[in-house]
């Protein structure tokens, strides 16, 4: 078919005209940005040229279109749940409205600050130095029950 449009057969009927004859050429791309930057979209300042491919184009297609749900705040939260009616409330477990973003910067943060292996070092850390630098466990243990008994 592509052969018959560049190259296209002689008329057989004088009444038949093939389709590409009519059309005037069209640059597609100018046409595309014209109508990107026309468009009332949201987030339409996050791609500045719609013609070229975007950073982290040649990721797979699950970290793109995780990466892109958070760019355009359109994930799997509880706001557009409720949006979608996927759900019946927009409230995170802790009451408050969830959106993208508040799902990254203060759950994913607050998941890692209580991981165990991010508050045992951080809880380390905050001993002080003569109960960090004991010899022996039972030292270490009279000294650390002094220490949270002070602070309590």
């Amino acid at each position: 078919m592509s052969v018959d449009i560049l190259n296209p057969p002689l008329l057989r009927l004088t009444s038949r005209k093939p389709l590409w004859l009519d059309l005037a050429p069209v640059d597609i791309k100018s046409r595309w940005k014209h109508n990107w930057k026309s468009a009332q979209v949201v987030n339409s300042h996050l791609v500045c040229d719609p013609t070229t491919r975007q950073p982290g184009f040649d990721l797979p297609r699950q970290q793109w279109s995780l990466l892109n749900r958070f760019r355009t705040g359109k994930g799997h939260c509880g706001a557009c749940r409720k949006k979608w009616r996927l759900t019946d409330t927009d409230l995170c477990p802790c009451g408050e409205t969830q959106t993208m973003s508040y799902v990254v910067p203060r759950i994913h943060t607050e998941l890692v600050r209580r991981a165990f292996s991010v508050a045992a070092k951080s809880t380390w850390n905050s001993l002080p130095a003569d109960i960090r630098l004991c010899e022996n466990i039972l030292t270490f243990k009279r000294h650390l029950k002094t220490h949270l008994s002070k602070l309590t």
